[in-house]
């Protein structure tokens, strides 16, 4: 981009942002159970050993984490035009590394627990 004429710099999120490491697995875990009742009620075994397990877990979780986790996605919601201030775009990668071969995994995305949240504003 800058060979192209952009001017690029390095953004580092503020350390708060580290909040999501917790809040975003509780969030999307209990939402994706719910989200998947029907299937977990009626059908669990045409659910994956994995996903079975992180659907329970979601559904394990306190009503208060939860409520807890979605707060700390609003406030870093609110938080996230200061972090893009100056900048007209953000660029980052959506995982680390090369994407595997085949289907059976699809890569890490351990960066989209960040850009979901921030992205998606209330």
């Amino acid at each position: 981009m800058s060979r192209a004429g952009a001017s690029v710099v390095s953004r580092e999120l503020p350390e708060r942002y580290a909040a999501l490491d917790e809040a975003h697995p509780i969030v999307m875990q209990a939402e994706s159970a719910a989200s998947m009742g029907w299937e977990l009620l009626n059908a669990p075994e045409g659910i994956s050993d994995v996903l079975r397990g992180q659907l329970e877990w979601g559904l394990a979780q306190p009503e208060t984490m939860l409520d807890s986790a979605r707060s700390i996605f609003a406030q870093l919601q609110l938080g996230f035009p200061d972090v893009m201030d100056g900048l007209d775009i953000l660029v980052t990668p959506s995982a680390p590394g090369e994407a595997p071969d085949g289907l059976d995994f699809t890569g890490n995305p351990v960066f989209n627990s960040y850009w979901t949240p921030c992205m998606c504003l209330a």
